[in-house]
């Protein structure tokens, strides 16, 4: 008799345990793919700011790589727009180094764009910046595909002091 009250017990407990009913489990299912659609719309829009802040740093550190490169080295140095249009990249090339950077393309129809056409920013051996066409290095302006939204304004003095701003894009 003993043994029949042993086997018993563990048949007591297997009894006493349960998992999740069809019915729990959709409605499971349901309340997280709710939530997930709710956060949907932030986790994109997060993610195109987090893309336009990374595009705006790597063109703010070619252009310092420039400045920095022309002062070390004590001749002008330059930052070229790849086919007269920033959005196709950029090269920081120096007379007698050569190339230095190359910028890849902008992602995601990023367009970076400048005030005054320039296609060619030169710092000297001072640090001061200039533009080809025009003398002023200019104003960028980076914008995604997203319109009235948060864009960066990148500005280059013609001391040559990069400066990032948020700004309205149209």
């Amino acid at each position: 008799m003993n043994i029949s009250t042993k086997n018993a017990e563990p048949m007591a407990i297997l009894k006493q345990q349960r998992g999740f009913t069809f019915l729990e489990l959709m409605i499971t299912v349901t309340v997280a793919g709710i939530l997930s659609m709710m956060a949907f719309p932030s986790f994109v829009t997060m993610t195109k700011n987090n893309r336009l802040t990374t595009q705006a740093n790597d063109f703010i550190l070619a252009l310092n790589l420039t400045r920095s490169e022309a002062v070390k080295r004590g001749t002008s140095t330059t930052i070229t727009a790849s086919g007269g249009n920033w959005s196709n990249g950029w090269t920081v090339a120096h007379a007698t180094a050569g190339t230095l950077r190359i910028g890849d393309a902008l992602q995601d129809s990023m367009i970076l764009t400048n005030d005054n056409t320039n296609t060619i920013i030169t710092y000297s051996s001072s640090g001061t910046a200039a533009g080809t066409p025009t003398a002023a290095p200019g104003i960028f302006e980076l914008c995604d595909d997203r319109t009235e939204e948060i864009g960066r304004q990148i500005s280059i003095s013609t001391t040559g002091r990069v400066e990032v701003a948020d700004f309205t894009c149209s």
